[in-house]
């Protein structure tokens, strides 16, 4: 499609950066593999209102959650961001090649189904585990406390975040 212009990046992240960037583009891609970058991408995206697909891979596993304006963030699932290094980036925990591979084919399904205003999204994580062969989606609304939101001063309708276990196994 000639009309598409592709911009990639290949530069240290930050919130400064992501500032000057974010609002220039009509989505954003997380390919990231440290948890702070990714954080602050969730951030700078919600502050400007521009959608973005967050994706990780982990050993087996992977999930993608696509956070459009006004609805749940990666925030609202983890409202603190956990360390570096408490989880295993790919280079020390190892991931199975055909891992990336498919999260990252269903993060650019993801976002061509923003693009192209198909359905919307639903507000979640969708995990996969290659190992196990399961995918499942994590139900995640709009938390009515998260702080990127309250940043922005906006009135949150859903009901509470419904996964408050994930952060407490982190931390």
């Amino acid at each position: 499609n000639p009309s598409i212009g592709l911009h990639t990046h290949a530069e240290a992240a930050d919130a400064a950066l992501l500032d000057a960037l974010v609002p220039r583009h009509d989505v954003v891609v997380d390919c990231t593999d440290r948890l702070s970058v990714k954080f602050a991408v969730n951030d700078a995206a919600v502050r400007h209102g521009v959608p973005a697909v967050l994706a990780s891979v982990h050993q087996y596993e992977g999930q993608v959650q696509v956070v459009r304006p006004g609805s749940s963030c990666l925030r609202c699932v983890w409202p603190q961001a956990p360390r570096d290094g408490v989880v295993g980036n790919c280079a020390e925990a190892g991931v199975l090649g055909p891992v990336p591979g498919l999260i990252g084919t269903w993060q650019a399904f993801e976002v061509l189904r923003l693009l192209l205003d198909l359905e919307a999204p639903r507000e979640g994580v969708l995990t996969v585990d290659l190992l196990a062969g399961q995918t499942r989606f994590l139900r995640a609304p709009r938390a009515t406390d998260c702080p990127e939101h309250a940043l922005k001063q906006t009135v949150a309708t859903d009901a509470p975040l419904e996964l408050p276990s994930l952060a407490a196994g982190l931390a």
